[in-house]
């Protein structure tokens, strides 16, 4: 067995898939030998396997569905019926998903132990199956510790229900936090160039104008309609408008200009791609963003008309905040209540063409839509009242020169905002000062002394990446949108040629507010806060998966060389595409320099200097141009097809002993990704790939339900470092904002998820394949068996037939498999479960269906088994009793994750009995039906090509 730290054969990356698959094979080939088996020759099954020599014969692989502990009770069965057949250590692949990567993870890690126990002592032994107990009689001590963990999620009740609250609330004041950096300096700048209500009612560009030409100008003449112009409130996104109306003017003229003319259009780039549509679509953007901060004065001026009436009681802004989130949670709390309600009416829509089903989906996707916009506008109401506090009244009513305001019931001043906020004195913004200095301080001591890291600090390699990125045009925006708010903040504070004082005093505790929350918001990681932890830890206690009870922790480059060969499938979630050519782009020059640069070579076209100004690079007479260097570190070419591009918003990430990875990101050793993340052992992936609750769910499209699943922290994915770049310590050219600053929630929740950034956000594998099958057709897998525990009612095989579709698609790979007698005997037993079926019936080999692979250019025809969860009426009578007393079974919902001993035992000998079924020999005889002969000849011949013909279970 490889010890950990080794790296793999093939180096620390690769982007070709052919390096991970010869890793896979030669540890394969390895197993076999140790473990005795045979199988590169005919076994009698009539021809010998195609396989290209040097690679092992007739691989067999084993997929374990999702489904949480209900997959892996019933997954535990199928494999203890799998070792009374003796086809445990035949097993060259155990792909896993979810729930069935629990009990595979946990058979894996049993083994691993059993293979290290005797190899400190130089000795080699031979692992036993973990599961097994002799004569299926009895639980051994590991099946017994599961089953008495099967509540894993809160094995001490009420206990860890509250502990796991506490998480939760911790991971919601985190995002608060998170929250407030985006709120508080968005509300800032609102104050900043809006004091007090009076300017709420015009522009700021006319504030600046008064600073400058003083109050009275524009009184008479001309001036006036400027005047007029300039304090419109929506100056700015007009004039805008204006400039997009020319561009698409002389646009137009020029599009004409050209197609008219045939030189023109020599050399003439796609109409998407040209810089005359890029420009158009700038506009647009920076004409409507415009218009969305100059509508928030507006907005917030009737939001004070209308709380603060001029007579009579006055709501305060409080009392609507309150009316907002009493709404907010109403909807939240009623949508989840009658969850279950809603999702049967959107099913019986989508199944039934009647008015009524399809009114009731309405009725369900609306109650959705309300619960995926509460949390949003709630946001955005906190953001308007903390808005409000900062700005102060002013609108007094004077009679003969005195205010009389109070007599009309009208406030003056800061009336909405807490004194220790508005006090005219700098004591808050002192202490938060030296608040932020003391905080700065404390964090360099700890992370300098304590922790000894001397690493560049997350605020140095910020400064790093604007200078690599983007040149230091980042730097001239920021300080050109510095100045301007500047110039803002002191012509909105000079009232006729006077300071005032207290303007400036709140505007500085805003300023200073948002400079601290944003200081200790930039020291919360992706991770930390998140619920993967605590469920990474749960399932590691539970399943024995390394790290507890004195346990160490397993990690996936030590996994056993004598088990069979894991693949923990998980997701990788892409919900935008990457540029094309971006990993070779350089980084963009700042503004001035481009623009210099830009008006040099119009000049030197327009009087035929061509000849001497080559474009970017000024070139005097006389000198040549200078020859680029080459790249100091080989840029490796990843693949161009592109999952969002293909809208799946996903793609299959794989977790093994060798390999972590996935065909857009490339793959990375199994050492290399442990050192860049520490956290990554075999139970953080196994947590990993049954991340099934998350803002971004694969394929699984949530909508507005994303961000609000993000921001209550129910969020079970990992922000892991993208395999393209941790092993090379390679940048991508030019990373997104969101990369640079870290804002992996934000990404997260707008699903700005990319598979080129630096980390990469991976979930469920359920979220693009739930039953593991995928990986095993991509490995030419000839001999399969799936176990097919998903939460199927309607037994409509959803995820067996997109992968399918994805096989055929990627891989060229075809499945003939009739699953509709499996369906149709599940949904007689649905009607009728009373009837007593013969023991003879066929209906009882109704557990499973049998088909081919055929793979591209391949004569020899692989073999596929495909087990699903169902009832037939032949089993256990416990089982049958569970099922009289609980009709969801054997399809209970996967939020269950609390199961009993009845009913994980249940499922446990559900998947023992269907899978001992579908292995057993058949006489062929007269009364076996033409489709059922087919199945026990392709059973028999899985077997034969097994080496384990005729083994039976006694």
């Amino acid at each position: 067995m490889a010890s950990r730290g080794e790296e793999s054969n093939s180096g620390p990356y690769t982007d070709k898939f052919e390096t991970v698959l010869r890793a896979e094979y030669d540890a394969i080939l390895d197993r076999r030998r140790a473990l005795g088996v045979d199988a590169s020759k005919d076994v009698g099954s009539g021809k010998p396997d195609s396989v290209a020599k040097g690679d092992p014969a007739w691989l067999f692989g084993v997929a374990l569905s999702g489904g949480g502990i209900r997959s892996a009770s019933l997954c535990l069965g199928a494999l203890q019926a799998l070792d009374q057949y003796k086809l445990i250590p035949r097993i060259d692949y155990l792909s896993t998903v979810s729930g069935g990567g629990y009990i595979g993870s946990a058979m894996i890690a049993d083994m691993t132990r059993q293979e290290l126990a005797p190899a400190k002592n130089g000795k080699r032994k031979r692992p036993d199956f973990p599961f097994a107990s002799g004569d299926d009689v009895r639980d051994n001590a590991l099946v017994g510790h599961i089953r008495d963990n099967s509540r894993f999620l809160a094995p001490r009740g009420f206990q860890d229900i509250t502990l796991s609250i506490g998480i939760l609330m911790r991971g919601w004041m985190v995002n608060v936090l998170l929250l407030l950096t985006l709120i508080l300096p968005l509300a800032t700048f609102v104050i900043l160039t809006n004091p007090t209500t009076d300017h709420l009612g015009h522009s700021i560009v006319l504030d600046v104008a008064n600073w400058l030409f003083g109050d009275d100008w524009g009184k008479q003449g001309w001036a006036a309609s400027l005047r007029s112009l300039v304090a419109n409130p929506f100056v700015l996104s007009r004039s805008m408008m204006v400039v997009l109306a020319i561009w698409l003017v002389v646009w137009g003229l020029r599009r004409s200009y050209t197609d008219s003319y045939a030189f023109a259009r020599k050399g003439e780039r796609l109409e998407q791609d040209s810089r005359w549509a890029k420009g158009g679509r700038t506009l647009l953007l920076v004409t409507a963003g415009l218009f969305l901060i100059e509508i928030q004065p507006k907005i917030i001026l009737w939001l004070i008309e209308v709380t603060s009436p001029k007579a009579g009681h006055r709501q305060t802004t409080m009392e609507t905040l309150k009316a907002l989130i009493t709404a907010a949670g109403a909807i939240v709390t009623a949508t989840a209540a009658f969850r279950g309600i809603l999702i049967s009416w959107l099913q019986k829509a989508l199944n039934s063409p009647g008015i009524g089903h399809q009114l009731r989906g309405y009725l369900a996707r609306a109650a959705f839509l309300a619960l995926g916009l509460a949390l949003p506008l709630l946001i955005y109401g906190f953001f308007l009242l903390i808005t409000i506090w900062g700005i102060k009244i002013f609108s007094p009513i004077t009679i003969w020169g005195f205010d009389v305001s109070w007599l009309f019931g009208r406030d003056s001043g800061y009336a909405y905002g807490p004194a220790w906020l508005t006090a005219d004195n700098r004591v808050l913004f002192t202490i938060l000062v030296i608040s932020m200095a003391l905080f700065l301080a404390a964090r360099t001591f700890v992370v300098r002394y304590l922790a000894d890291d001397l690493a560049p600090g997350r605020l140095s390699g910020f400064f790093g990446a604007m200078r690599h990125d983007y040149s230091g045009s980042v730097v001239i925006k920021v300080l050109l949108l510095v100045a301007c708010s500047a110039i803002f903040a002191v012509a909105a504070r000079m009232a006729k040629g006077v300071w005032q004082h207290d303007e400036s005093t709140v505007l500085l505790n805003y300023l200073a507010i948002s400079a601290i929350v944003t200081m200790v918001a930039f020291n919360f990681t992706e991770n930390a806060n998140g619920l993967h932890r605590l469920y990474r830890d749960r399932l590691r206690q539970a399943f024995l998966l390394g790290g507890s009870e004195d346990q160490a922790d397993i990690a996936l480059d030590a996994l056993g060389a004598m088990a069979p060969y894991l693949l923990i499938n998980g997701t990788l979630n892409v919900r935008r595409a990457r540029d094309a050519g971006q990993t070779a782009d350089p980084p963009k020059r700042s503004v001035l320099v481009r623009a210099i640069r830009w008006v040099g070579a119009k000049v030197a076209a327009a009087i035929r200097l061509r000849a001497w100004w080559g474009g970017p690079d000024i070139i005097l007479p006389g000198h040549h141009r200078p020859i680029a260097p080459p790249p100091a570190v080989q840029v490796h070419s990843l693949p161009e097809a592109d999952p969002s591009k293909r809208g799946r918003n996903a793609e299959f990430f794989l977790f093994s002993k060798h390999f972590v990875g996935s065909t857009s990101t490339g793959y990375a050793s199994s050492t290399a990704m442990a050192k860049a993340e520490g956290q990554l052992d075999l139970a953080a992936a196994a947590a990993i790939s049954g991340a099934a609750i998350s803002s971004s769910m694969g394929r699984t499209s949530l909508g507005l339900l994303g961000p609000t699943l993000a921001l209550l922290n129910l969020r079970l994915g990992f922000w892991l470092p993208n395999p393209s770049g941790i092993a090379l310590g390679k940048r991508p050219s030019r990373r997104s904002w969101e990369d640079i600053l870290r804002l992996y929630l934000l990404a997260e929740a707008t699903g700005q998820l990319r598979s080129d950034s630096s980390r990469v956000y991976i979930t469920d594998g359920g979220h693009i394949d739930n039953i593991g099958l995928y990986q095993l057709l991509k490995r030419r897998c000839k001999l399969i068996i799936v176990v097919d525990a998903e939460a199927d009612a309607g037994m409509n095989f959803g995820a067996f037939t997109d992968v399918q579709r994805f096989a055929r698609i990627d891989l060229g790979v075809r499945i003939s498999l009739d699953w509709r007698p499996v369906r149709d005997a599940a949904l007689a037993r649905d009607a009728n479960r009373t009837k007593i079926v013969p023991p003879e019936s066929d209906l009882h080999l109704r557990h499973f269906a049998v088909g081919k692979i055929l793979y591209e250019n391949d004569p020899v025809e692989g073999i596929l088994v495909y087990v699903k969860a169902s009832v037939t009426g032949d089993e256990p009578d416990y089982v049958l009793d569970y099922e009289r007393r609980y009709p969801l079974f054997p399809h209970e919902s996967t939020s269950d994750q609390l199961f009993s001993e009845e009913q994980m035992e249940a499922y446990r000998a559900l998947g023992f009995h269907a899978m001992r079924v579908a292995l057993r020999e058949r006489p062929h005889t007269a009364e076996i039906k033409a489709e059922d002969s087919a199945q026990a000849s392709l059973v028999a011949l899985l077997k034969m090509r097994l080496g384990n013909q005729g083994q039976e279970i006694r």
